[in-house]
């Protein structure tokens, strides 16, 4: 079977609530519209699902399984993807898979499957990115789901974003603070989700008047706030996280961030890229573990607060390289301090972790 089959196939099994994707994992997706080491997750292109360019996406309801499946996979720059668009994974420092409309993919959209028996208040957290700032477009996506595979889908309350590329909110630009900023959007699904076989959600934009920019849709959460066992079934785990706790509910867990290194510690700057990049020999290679998928914060001492990047990090062991190189700038020799602190998915942080490590000149 064709591997855009086997993945639109495994697509429609169903993911049980708790659900975290950050893309931080390379691997996942490995080739051109192959979702196969995705579970409950598939990309489509939407093909004349729009008669216009600017039509608005709340007004696409119309099941697109029938459009190609599509992502380019293993893309580092968003600016070389043909007219043709859709969907594609970028390998960025920060790893994302992203929309873009077209004449071709009037309505790009991705479609998670979820399997929500035994839930209820499902609860649906993600970012929205704007990766391609050499251009400025207007580009609304809309956040919508289905019970079942077949049928119209419906808007969720809130989940409109009438621009996710407003350069003021656009991710690639940082706040004073040096922190990286977003489009966040927070929905509650309508009850008709609950104990459900299967439930779709839809992200999706559409072909923008002019040309259109590559829309990132990270950080995907989605969390029941009650669990119940299903009536042929054990138990369920409750989720680490339910949105608005009722008093009687356990207070959301903290993230732990452990095992912390650098190795070697004693190596020389890269002379080119960002803070962190996913392969390579430059620099060195840095490591760390986490209880649950979080954003890591890393502060550099001595150097005062500018010295600041961040990841998103996966639930478990995460490789990458730290390069030696901050906002554009490689370090001096010296001695250091590198600092991780990990945020989850409910705001709480976890024990900062320390490392030392030296910077030494090419000719050291």
């Amino acid at each position: 079977m064709h591997q855009a089959l086997i993945a639109a196939c495994c697509a429609l099994a169903g993911v049980q609530p708790p659900l975290a994707q950050s893309w931080s994992d390379a691997n996942l997706i490995r080739a051109d519209d192959d979702w196969s080491g995705v579970p409950g997750i598939v990309g489509y292109r939407g093909d004349g699902l729009v008669a216009a360019p600017g039509t608005d996406p709340r007004d696409v309801v119309a099941d697109g399984s029938g459009t190609p499946v599509d992502v380019a996979a293993n893309r580092t720059d968003p600016a070389a993807i043909g007219l043709a668009a859709g969907v594609a994974e970028f390998e960025l420092a920060n790893p994302v898979v992203a929309l873009r409309g077209s004449a071709t993919a009037s309505a790009p959209q991705l479609v998670i499957a979820l399997d929500t028996r035994g839930r209820a208040g499902i609860a649906v957290r993600l970012t929205l990115r704007d990766i391609d700032t050499a251009v400025d477009a207007v580009q609304p996506v809309a956040v919508q789901y289905r019970v079942g595979r077949t049928g119209d889908f419906a808007n969720v309350p809130g989940g409109y974003v009438a621009d996710a590329t407003r350069s003021d909110v656009g991710i690639d630009s940082v706040d004073r603070a040096g922190d990286e900023l977003g489009t966040p959007v927070r929905v509650a699904l309508p009850a008709a989700a609950d104990n459900a076989r299967l439930v779709e959600v839809r992200v999706l934009t559409t072909d923008a008047p002019g040309r259109d920019e590559w829309v990132g849709v990270d950080d995907i959460e989605i969390t029941a706030a009650t669990v119940n066992p299903p009536a042929c079934g054990s138990p369920v785990p409750a989720p680490d996280w339910v949105p608005d706790p009722r008093p009687d509910q356990h207070a959301p867990a903290r993230p732990a961030l452990t095992a912390l290194a650098l190795k070697p510690d004693v190596f020389s700057p890269a002379r080119r890229g960002p803070a962190i990049v996913r392969r390579g020999r430059a620099g060195t290679g840095l490591r760390f573990r986490l209880s649950h998928a979080a954003t890591v914060r890393f502060s550099v001492a001595p150097g005062g607060a500018r010295l600041r990047f961040q990841v998103h990090g996966r639930r478990g062991l995460n490789r990458m390289r730290f390069s030696g190189r901050i906002r554009g700038r490689r370090l001096t020799a010296g001695d250091y301090e590198l600092t991780a602190i990990a945020r989850g998915r409910t705001g709480l942080d976890s024990v900062p972790a320390t490392v030392r490590f030296r910077i030494v000149n090419p000719q050291d």
